[in-house]
């Protein structure tokens, strides 16, 4: 219980913020969070099997893109778009899945960089009618309003959606958890430590890279989708390569040992970034210097802070 302690006050935290504060603003910066916190979490599992994909924010635009069209060209619900605009992203992800589950190391980072420069120059320079280049799509509708028992949910005010973007990231967290906990995650592990060795046991390695990339794809398509929705406007700068180093960021420097890693990098980032937005590419500096002092000096991340600090004191 004790263990637990400052995650459960944190969760009754969350779950009140939207009751103690209504400001737009900082309501908007915690669903920035929430987004980034999928993104951190759902690219983790894929580097849960050794291998650090480049496409990840990649899927996140075709998750957007998707949604977006599917409710304004065609007329769905965003409650259907939601998981439609995940299924294409993971069906993205599968089919990029095959070659580069057979690549390790340099080769899967190279391939799955060409894939995420393909999916940018499509959407910048092709087919500008319906994803309106380099200017993105306008006036997308927020999330429909759900009615049951003559109760209407609408979710046109920030405190609403800050709720419904905190409810699915919640949802996605727990279960990428329970999913690296269970065989599927002691298999990842086993790849990541020595595929060779895990494929003479009868591992299918490259299938297992494959699983772990479509389903990563798969929740990176519903940030994209709740993006699209909850900020009403999508352009390709906002998936570039920038915000895929900084997804990369959040895992390396908050810790790959487990998923709390990703979580404490994707909040430390997201609160530097709040910082120094007013000091433009500073941030871009900063952010790479403490790449650096972190890998350096904590190999293991934010994470290992405590037990390096203890190490550290157990030698004076």
């Amino acid at each position: 219980m004790k263990k637990y302690l400052g995650f459960y006050l944190l969760a009754i935290l969350l779950l009140f913020i939207g009751v103690i504060t209504q400001d737009p603003y900082i309501l908007h910066i915690l669903i920035i969070l929430w987004l980034n916190i999928i993104l951190a979490t759902s690219l983790w599992l894929i580097y849960s099997t050794g291998e650090m994909s480049l496409a990840h924010v990649s899927m996140m635009a075709i998750g957007a893109y998707s949604s977006a069209l599917l409710v304004i060209k065609i007329g769905v619900s965003f409650w259907v778009a939601l998981p439609i605009s995940g299924l294409i992203a993971a069906l993205f992800s599968f089919l990029i899945g095959f070659p580069a589950s057979r690549l390790k190391g340099f080769a899967f980072f190279m391939v799955t960089f060409a894939f995420a420069e393909i999916v940018m120059t499509i959407v910048s320079n092709f087919w500008q009618d319906a994803f309106g280049g380099h200017s993105g799509i306008f006036a997308i509708p927020p999330p429909s309003p759900i009615s049951f028992a003559g109760f209407t949910l609408s979710f046109s005010s920030k405190v609403a959606q800050y709720y419904l973007g905190l409810t699915i990231m919640a949802l996605i967290v727990f279960f990428i958890h329970f999913m690296v906990k269970s065989r599927f995650g002691r298999i990842s592990k086993a790849i990541a430590q020595a595929d060779i060795l895990a494929e003479s046991i009868g591992i299918d390695v490259s299938m297992h890279k494959i699983i772990a990339f479509t389903i990563g794809g798969f929740f990176a398509g519903i940030a994209g989708s709740l993006s699209a929705h909850l900020f009403r406007v999508i352009a390709p700068l906002d998936f570039g390569i920038n915000y895929m180093i900084m997804v990369i960021a959040f895992v390396v420097v908050g810790g790959a040992a487990n998923i709390f890693g990703p979580i404490i990098g994707a909040c430390f980032f997201s609160l530097l970034s709040l910082l120094l937005a007013k000091w433009g590419h500073v941030e871009v500096l900063i952010t790479g210097m403490i790449l650096i002092v972190v890998m350096r000096f904590l190999p293991g991340g934010l994470l290992s802070f405590p037990s390096t600090l203890k190490r550290l004191k157990s030698r004076e």
